[in-house]
């Protein structure tokens, strides 16, 4: 494969025995100031690069896929990363994966941690590309110090429109999904979970629709929305999130329905005269945000069930907060709401099963008359 080339590292006219040849131009974007990375020469007639469905590659140089250009890769199919390398899309995208047979991109070290290698990218890829079934794990090294700080996902997504089904980014160093300059992908089934950071993040006028989304385990916020980013989010659950499920600022307007977020995990991150202080939040809104939420759960959050500052307002209806704190404490300005203060359960959260027990008031609590939360609307 064109890939099992060595790196250049001198004169970029210089080619190796595959006839794969340096590009100065990727420099700046991926390697260092003095590693050079290679463009994949693909099929001169059908400007395709097919990957055989089944076969495992190691990849040991950055792979672009230029405008004009297609990847096509097939279930089964495996991309084992030997280094800080990506996967740079600009052309069309059919990433084929199946159920039980799902395409996954992964490090090759004998023992992977999250930032082995760095990311895939799609940017400004074809209309119709799409990636369904595949597995994306131990990416995501941290690029906010390069000269572009926009690919900061183990998948980023900028300024276009991909379907994304059934995808599972795991163990990324820093955020999972990341969509930026007007990236709006359809996004089913999207699960993030252990990732270094946040779970999604929108940045700079990107409207994904997302549904049936579970992120778990992050060590940042759930999902990140930034400068006018305001996506359609349906059926979604967060658990074990290190900091506030949501955080919506700078003009973001997202619309929540039928979301879980479950907040117990949360870590104290201060103590004052004996008090516990914590600084996490089911919703933090700031910055003239107006997210609007519906049929949904938040519980545990023991900062504040909803904040909202400057100029903010949430608008929240059929929503419901369950916490141990004083409940006239627990939500900051909305525009209607309700505050459980009595007991509540979920079937078993301590096996992450968030589902709501017979008899809850709450499987009828929708607008509705049906189930709020995660599992309600036909469900995850």
């Amino acid at each position: 494969h064109p890939c099992s080339g060595v790196i250049d590292r001198g004169d970029p006219s210089w080619k190796d025995e595959d006839l794969t040849q340096a590009d100065m131009g990727a420099i700046p974007l991926f390697q260092g100031k003095y590693d050079l990375s290679k463009r994949l020469v693909n099929d001169d007639v059908y400007n395709k690069l097919n990957l055989e469905e089944g076969m495992l590659y190691r990849v040991r140089c950055d792979i672009w896929v230029e405008e004009g250009d297609e990847l096509i890769i097939g279930a089964g199919t495996m991309l084992a990363f030997e280094g800080p390398y990506s996967l740079y899309l600009r052309g069309g995208v059919q990433i084929s994966g199946v159920e039980g047979n799902e395409v996954v991109f992964t490090s090759a070290a004998l023992e992977p941690e999250s930032a082995d290698w760095r990311q895939i990218v799609l940017d400004e890829v074809d209309e119709g590309s799409f990636i369904e079934h595949a597995i994306i794990e131990y990416a995501s090294l941290d690029n906010r110090s390069s000269p572009f700080p926009d690919t900061l996902g183990a998948l980023t997504v900028i300024a276009c429109s991909p379907r994304l089904d059934n995808i599972t980014i795991r163990d990324s160093y820093y955020a999972g999904l990341h969509c930026f300059d007007g990236a709006n992908p359809t996004v089913d089934r999207l699960t993030v979970e252990r990732v270094g950071m946040h779970g999604v993040v929108c940045m700079l006028n990107s409207n994904p629709v997302l549904t049936r989304t579970r992120i778990s385990d992050t060590r940042g916020y759930g999902i990140l929305l930034v400068s006018n980013s305001s996506p359609d989010i349906t059926n979604l659950l967060m658990y074990n999130i290190g900091g506030s499920g949501l955080y919506v600022t700078e003009l973001s307007s997202p619309t929540i329905n039928y979301a879980t977020v479950y907040g117990k995990r949360i870590e104290v991150l201060g103590d004052e005269d004996g008090v516990e202080r914590r600084f996490n939040h089911g919703i933090h809104a700031e910055g003239f945000a107006q997210p609007e939420v519906k049929n949904s759960i938040f519980y545990g959050y023991k900062s504040s069930g909803v904040f909202s500052e400057i100029s903010s307002e949430p608008t929240l209806s059929y929503t419901y907060f369950f916490s141990d704190v004083d409940a006239d404490l627990f939500v900051g300005p909305v525009d209607s709401t309700e505050v459980g203060s009595f007991e509540f359960s979920f079937v078993a959260p301590e096996e992450f099963d968030f589902t709501l027990p017979e008899g809850s008031p709450l499987l009828l609590g929708s607008d509705d008359g049906g189930e709020v939360g995660a599992y309600g609307n036909n469900g995850l």
